[in-house]
C-alpha cells in the first residue's frame, strides 16, 4: 500500500492538514465531517492514477486549525477555506471532487468560485433524509446497522490494514449505504 504524503497548508484562514497522492492535474477532495489520514480514502484513491489529489481535513479535523467561531464549521466557510488552500498551493484552477457532504460543499464551491475550477465532480450528494431526521439513514443511531457502520468507519482509519482487508471493509461500508446493495 502506498501511503499519502502529509502536508500542512498555511493560509490566511488557518492551517490545513492535507494528504497528497498522484501526479497530474490537481484535484481537491474533502468531506464535511470526516477526518482523513495517511491511508487516504476510497473515493480519493480512485482519482490518483492520473491526477495529483489533495485530500483536505477541514477545520477541527485531524491537525487542521481549530475554529474561533461556530460559522467556521459551515459548508459555506469550507468553500472559502478550499479557495484559500488553492491559492496557497499556487494553482490558477483545479478540479473539485466530492461525494455525500463533500459534494454539497462542491456545489457551494462551484457557485462562489467557478472561475477557480476546471471541473466539478459531484457524486451521491442529494440526501433525501439525513441522520438527524430519519432512522432509515445508516448514520442515525436508531438504524439497525448503525453500530456496524461506525465500526467500519473506525476500522478504515487504521494504517495496519492490508490492501485486501481495506478493500473488503470499504465494500462492506459502501453496501451499508446502498438501498439495493445486491444491485
Amino acid at each position: 500500500m502506498t501511503y499519502w504524503e502529509t502536508k500542512t497548508i498555511n493560509t490566511a484562514r488557518g492551517n490545513f492538514e492535507v494528504f497528497v497522492k498522484g501526479e497530474g492535474n490537481p484535484i481537491c477532495i474533502t468531506h464535511h465531517y470526516s477526518e482523513f489520514n495517511h491511508t487516504g480514502d476510497y473515493f480519493a484513491d480512485s482519482l490518483t492514477e492520473n491526477n495529483t489529489v489533495y485530500l483536505v481535513n477541514l477545520k477541527e479535523a485531524g491537525n487542521s486549525s481549530e475554529t474561533q467561531e461556530a460559522h467556521e464549521l459551515s459548508m459555506f466557510d469550507a468553500a472559502f477555506d478550499l479557495e484559500a488552500i488553492r491559492e496557497a498551493l499556487g494553482y490558477a484552477k483545479w478540479t473539485f471532487a466530492g461525494h455525500s457532504t463533500g459534494g454539497m460543499i462542491g456545489v457551494l464551491y462551484g457557485i462562489h468560485f467557478s472561475t477557480s475550477l476546471t471541473s466539478l465532480i459531484i457524486v451521491g450528494s442529494a440526501a433525501r433524509k439525513y441522520a438527524n431526521s430519519s432512522s432509515e439513514c445508516i448514520y442515525h443511531p436508531d438504524h439497525p446497522h448503525f453500530d456496524r457502520m461506525q465500526q467500519l468507519i473506525e476500522t478504515l482509519k487504521r494504517s495496519d490494514l492490508t490492501p485486501c482487508e481495506r478493500e473488503r471493509f470499504s465494500k462492506e461500508r459502501t453496501k451499508l449505504s446502498l438501498f439495493h446493495p445486491d444491485k
